[in-house]
């Protein structure tokens, strides 16, 4: 049996809905079916029009893709970051229209392990900035690309609350201090996110491999703590770059990459003032003792730290001996 066609009112201003029969009226603050009973009758809210066919919502990638030479030298400063602080780090994607070209922005960046927070003031000077009716090469912010360090990469609850303001295309590269890595994209508006194939954005990058990981998870059954694991399969990608862009992106080592480093300190500062904030403890007392990571140090939970000389960052695997 074929539902019933009503119609469908848009609530513009001025409109005065039918005050008999039964319809569909659009409204500023969403969808109400107008119903009629033996009592009476009313307008009532309802999450869809049946009969309608649903939308696409899925996001469309217009710009060119990104050149194999950006990708490279975000990867190259991700993994510079990580050697120096074993954390993460963020760069700004920026698109020039009229030279068809991107760029990328390093602001200035406070990271640790599981967290980078950066200053959203530290952007591309006003004279850069591509203004309507502005024929110069300027440069506007297209989206973003961060690190996730030596683990997986996806875009976490945190970054899906950073980038929910920020309307353009958004990367996540993991594994970095690897030539494979994990990569995850995607391209957001007005809060609404759809992902992407790597390889639909950027140039450059190519499949390498792919890996069964075995995850596991504390939980809880019937009030008896009990360990629960699932399967996944991690995909690893690699970079290709023509014997240009490796001319090019050996000049940005020996240039750019230095500033960019400069822009980024750690969370916990380094020798004898990295100690944890919740405690008074000197650095010699942290070398004689292993120390657990608060939740506030945005460290990931399962690693342990001191300073040493064989450790000067103190980023160590520790298996509760």
């Amino acid at each position: 049996m074929a539902l019933p066609l009503f119609p469908v009112y848009l609530a513009s201003e001025g409109f005065v809905p039918p005050a008999t029969g039964t319809y569909y009226l659009v409204a500023k603050d969403g969808i109400y079916m107008r119903v009629e009973r033996l009592h009476g009758s009313a307008l009532v809210r309802v999450k869809e029009i049946p009969f309608l066919a649903p939308a696409n919502t899925t996001g469309n990638f217009a710009l060119p893709k990104i050149s194999a030479l950006v990708m490279a030298q975000a990867k190259t400063f991700f993994n510079a970051v990580f050697d120096r602080y074993r954390s993460e780090s963020y760069l700004t994607l920026l698109y020039s229209k009229k030279l068809e070209s991107y760029r990328l922005w390093c602001p200035k960046q406070t990271v640790s392990y599981g967290s980078v927070n950066y200053d959203r003031t530290d952007t591309v000077p006003v004279e850069d900035r591509d203004y309507i009716g502005n024929d110069g090469d300027g440069w506007q912010m297209v989206g973003t690309i961060h690190s996730h360090c030596d683990f997986s990469a996806f875009h976490s609850g945190t970054d899906e609350a950073d980038e929910s303001t920020f309307d353009g295309v958004h990367l996540t590269f993991g594994h970095v201090n690897s030539d494979k890595f994990s990569i995850a994209s995607s391209i957001v508006f007005n809060n609404n996110r759809s992902k992407l194939e790597p390889s639909d954005v950027a140039l450059g990058i190519v499949g390498d491999s792919e890996e069964e990981v075995v995850e596991e998870y504390d939980s809880k059954v019937r009030g008896i703590p009990v360990k629960k694991s699932f399967t996944r399969m991690e995909y690893y990608f690699r970079l290709e770059l023509n014997e240009s862009e490796l001319g090019e992106l050996a000049g940005f080592r020996d240039t750019l990459l230095k500033d960019w480093i400069d822009k980024v300190e750690p969370r916990i500062t380094r020798a004898d003032s990295w100690v944890p904030s919740s405690t008074s403890k000197t650095s010699s007392d942290i070398n004689e003792n292993w120390e657990d990571i608060t939740k506030g140090q945005g460290w990931l939970y399962g690693r342990k730290w001191r300073y040493g000389e064989d450790n000067s960052w103190g980023i160590q695997e520790w298996d509760g001996d």
